[in-house]
């Protein structure tokens, strides 16, 4: 499935530090709060379909947030990230990506993956955009 697939691309190009629990969280609140972390949920999902219902291409939307008490360093992993991420085709885990893009999230963007405890903790927004089979 797309959203475990982009959290193990998220390792792969992170390192495996970031296997860690609770270091990738996918939509739910933080475990460990104050801690430095990557958050991320699935925004949206459009399934292409062909007139006999068949799905051909599937388009999948995701917010990431980077969480760290340095604004310096959540801004550099998120960096790392949409350098590594945005353009990329090949293979992604189980899924396919025919296409991801990355692009910062908006100002106005509210963080969801901040919690009480985090703080004195900045974030680094970022929005994806995977086609997938």
């Amino acid at each position: 499935m797309i959203d475990e697939d982009i959290r193990t691309f998220m390792i792969s190009i992170l390192g495996s530090l970031w296997a860690e629990p609770g270091m990738i969280t996918e939509a739910f609140s933080p475990q460990i709060a104050g801690t430095q972390r990557i958050w991320y949920r699935r925004s949206s999902a459009n399934n292409d379909l062909l007139l006999n219902a068949a799905c051909q291409i599937t388009t999948t939307e995701f917010d990431v947030e980077v969480v760290s008490n340095d604004i310096a360093e959540a801004q550099d992993i998120a960096a790392t990230l949409k350098t590594a991420i945005n353009g990329y085709a090949g293979p992604m885990g189980n899924s396919t990506a025919l296409l991801a893009e990355v692009t910062d999230h908006d100002d106005d963007y509210q963080p969801q993956g901040l919690g009480e405890g985090d703080e004195g903790f900045y974030f680094a927004g970022l929005a994806v955009s995977i086609i997938h089979t």
